[in-house]
């Protein structure tokens, strides 16, 4: 019978004698290193603390403003350009680059309610409760006021404006819808409704359909080549914005007054697809990033949060001891930056990536920086990174509200489980939203 052993040469691992040094093999293969994992654990903790020593994300307030900021929206052509409008209806074109109002003008008398820019950039679109409709010309700006085009007026005080992407068209809502083209005077198209429009947006690449929140608390879609509304849903609360992706035509976000962000797909319009609930208090404005990865939303609670798509919690909260309530935001063109508008006059503006350095970077530093993002993304899941990561120091009322709201959700929750286990009769948990119209 054969057996097979191992065979060594013990002179290969023993002493001679006791005075010899032991024999240690070594790999000296660099690729190879025993201790890899360990010595990479450790430069990933190391590299997730310096990311967040250096999140620094705010960059510059503009101050022009003398009442709270209502709406901002972005240039189409011009990258660091915005344009904001305040209550008291004066309307500011903005450079992010230097940082200076490029022009203002007094448009309207009372709050300003609407603000849109044309798809080619040559026309910016004011309303208010004022009941007017104004275009400026945007061809030739300068240190003077804008100048004014036309001005065109509604059926009654107008809440929502909004320009559709590669046409000239546009949509007012208040106690009516309206469709009007900016080469008519005109609407081209009239909406009997019963409620009031308060938000309205235009799809980024089916440019014919809208999407409007009204305050009966319901969300509609419009096909702007039909004279009746496509699809209607009921909230348990109003939406307060709405913002379409520019990249999956199907899918829009809304802003809710329940403090909460869903997301909904147009092809299954019953129900929300998934919930973003990190906020503490009514959700005010929201926008999608140009990528179409990510959102930024701005809300009661003196804080803005930035979600990713593929993640149900925020992933960075941004917030200053003299920021109040912030009632619009949006993204910048480039998707690096975030402009938001609150009751204090001011207009923030902060880096997507709270640790991403400005400027120029040599080949090591930009080598160095994407190994060290490699190594948190590989090591992500340990529990010491994770709690680095995913660490945000939170002012103490925001701390207590959402404390409040946790409390809240859990008794809701400890509520209903306790009626499905002691009740005689089936309890059914109550839906986010019902649908009624197709």
């Amino acid at each position: 019978m054969r057996i097979k052993v191992l065979s060594r040469n013990p002179e290969d691992f023993c002493r001679e004698t006791v005075n010899d040094l032991n024999i240690i093999h070594r790999n000296f293969d660099s690729k190879l290193h025993p201790f890899q994992t360990p010595r990479e654990y450790v430069r990933a903790v190391n590299a997730a603390k310096l990311d967040r020593i250096f999140a620094r994300p705010f960059i510059l307030s503009l101050s022009g403003h003398k009442e709270p900021v209502t709406r901002l929206r972005r240039h189409p052509t011009r990258v660091s350009w915005i344009a904001s409008g305040s209550m008291d209806g004066v309307v500011k074109v903005w450079d992010l680059k230097s940082g200076k109002c490029l022009a203002s003008c007094d448009s309207h008398e009372c709050a300003l309610n609407g603000l849109s820019v044309s798809s080619d950039g040559t026309h910016l679109l004011t309303s208010g409760t004022d009941c007017k409709i104004n275009i400026f010309t945007m061809d030739e700006l300068s240190d003077a006021d804008i100048k004014l085009k036309e001005t065109r007026i509604g059926d009654g005080a107008i809440y929502g404006l909004d320009c559709s992407r590669n046409s000239t068209i546009f949509a007012t809502g208040g106690a009516s819808l309206r469709i009007y083209d900016l080469r008519r005077i005109e609407p081209i198209t009239k909406y009997a409704i019963d409620e009031t429009l308060n938000y309205l947006s235009f799809n980024q690449i089916e440019e014919n359909i809208l999407g409007c929140t009204s305050s009966d608390r319901s969300l509609s879609l419009y096909d702007v080549r039909q004279k009746t509304k496509c699809s209607k849903i009921f909230l348990n609360m109003r939406g307060n914005a709405i913002s379409w992706n520019p990249i999956e035509a199907n899918m829009l976000v809304l802003a809710s007054e329940d403090s909460n962000c869903y997301i909904f797909d147009v092809r299954n319009f019953k129900n929300p697809t998934r919930c973003f609930s990190d906020h503490a208090n009514s959700v005010l404005d929201v926008d999608f990033s140009p990528t179409g990865l990510e959102f930024v939303s701005a809300s009661y609670d003196r804080s803005i949060r930035i979600y990713s798509l593929d993640k149900k919690k925020s992933r960075e909260v941004y917030h200053t001891k003299r920021m109040q309530r912030i009632h619009s935001v949006i993204y910048t063109a480039d998707s690096h930056y975030v402009a938001c508008g609150s009751d204090e006059m001011n207009i923030r503006l902060w880096k997507a990536e709270a640790s991403k350095k400005l400027g120029y970077l040599r080949p090591r530093q930009k080598g160095s920086l994407n190994y060290n993002k490699k190594l948190i993304y590989k090591y992500r899941f340990h529990p010491e990174i994770m709690r680095i990561n995913n660490h945000r120091h939170l002012p103490r009322h925001l701390f207590n509200l959402i404390g409040k709201k946790k409390t809240e959700q859990l008794a809701t929750k400890r509520k209903i489980e306790n009626a499905k286990l002691f009740s005689k009769t089936k309890i059914k948990q109550p839906k986010t939203v019902v649908k009624i119209e197709d």
